[in-house]
């Protein structure tokens, strides 16, 4: 389903991302607020979080590495 812009240039590569079972894609709440991202609009299967920050450090902590793309 194409619930964005033609012009997404990372519209492929997030469909790809969530619907691999071995991957979970988290979005920041905070980060969309900021930037006026309509939730509704998010691809299927994304994952909400308060606060990107805190979750990095809780997921660091639970043995979750963080890699920088």
């Amino acid at each position: 389903t194409d619930k964005h812009t033609a012009n997404n240039p990372f519209q492929a590569a997030m469909e790809g991302l969530v619907t691999n079972p071995n991957v979970k894609v988290l979005f920041c709440q905070n980060t969309a607020a900021s930037k006026g991202v309509v939730l509704a609009n998010m691809l299927d299967g994304v994952g909400f979080v308060t606060a990107g920050v805190s979750a990095i450090t809780d997921l660091q902590s639970s043995g979750y590495k963080y890699i920088q793309p």
